[in-house]
């Protein structure tokens, strides 16, 4: 069983949550991400979904990573890419 760990998104995105900021460093969290905030009906947006929900080897899911990075890019919710602080890295 794979975790969050294991899915990681690097570097991290943080997005515009309306008022707020949300940041993303996981497939699950992107996903969740995705779900949460239709911006119309579009086939990148479908396909970044399909792509999150089907990554299983590591070439997929950097595949998935940047799909989803590129969608929130496209649809102006990307603030910025942020390394992961020293403190969040497993050790």
């Amino acid at each position: 069983m794979t975790s969050a760990a294991d899915n990681p998104i690097d570097p991290r995105l943080v997005l515009r949550d309306g008022d707020h900021e949300c940041r993303v460093s996981t497939l699950e969290e992107a996903l969740a991400f995705i779900n949460a905030h239709p911006v119309g009906h579009d086939a990148n947006r479908d396909g970044t979904i399909f792509r999150l929900q089907r990554a299983h080897a590591a070439d997929e899911k950097a595949e998935a990573a940047d799909a989803f990075r590129a969608w929130a890019e496209t649809t102006g919710l990307l603030v910025r890419a942020e390394p992961a602080a020293e403190t969040d890295k497993p050790m």
